[in-house]
């Protein structure tokens, strides 16, 4: 990332797993096994998924891993799962945020607190996130290539992330399930 070689860089939209991480140990305090919850098709997901592994270890937190391959799979990976966990993390993952309504279902059920990697998964029912907006992405992504335009190399020109971050709570959830803001 600080020096990508050849001629290519960009700005990440890697969501900032640590800091939703985080947010859901602060919801959730108490939380002794955090269910973790991805489509095993999706690399992007897995790559987040591995970093909150490899973060919750750090903590030596309990977490319990659980895998969906289609959208028919996730009613039932999340009917085990949430029986075994204190609060739930879904990255951005396009096979979950496409089945949120499920997700919800399963998880208010047994008044589980989800955390997941998008903002527009909170529009859709999860407790809360915390991510960026696309447009200041957008913004971000426009600078670095005036930048190049202006003639920096990409080969030397390390790869930015996304710095600013917005914090989304669903509060009618939150209520549902008895977590006060």
């Amino acid at each position: 990332n600080e020096a990508p070689g050849g001629n290519i860089t960009g700005v990440s939209d890697l969501t900032p797993v640590i800091q939703q991480i985080d947010l859901l140990l602060k919801l959730k305090p108490d939380a002794q096994n955090i269910g973790l919850a991805y489509c095993s098709n999706e690399v992007n997901s897995e790559i987040q998924i591995n970093m909150a592994k490899e973060y919750l270890d750090s903590l030596g937190k309990e977490y319990t891993v659980a895998t969906a391959v289609t959208t028919n799979d996730i009613a039932q990976t999340l009917s085990v799962l949430t029986e075994k966990v204190d609060a739930l993390y879904i990255p951005v993952d396009n096979t979950f945020a496409s089945s949120m309504p499920t997700v919800m279902d399963a998880c208010s059920q047994n008044k589980l607190p989800v955390v997941v990697g998008a903002l527009a998964m909170v529009e859709e029912g999860a407790l809360a996130s915390c991510g960026f907006d696309y447009y200041d992405c957008g913004v971000q992504s426009g600078k670095m290539a005036a930048k190049l335009l202006n003639g920096a190399d990409p080969a030397t020109t390390p790869v930015e992330f996304i710095s600013e971050t917005y914090t989304g709570i669903n509060k009618t959830y939150a209520d549902e399930i008895g977590i006060t803001i």
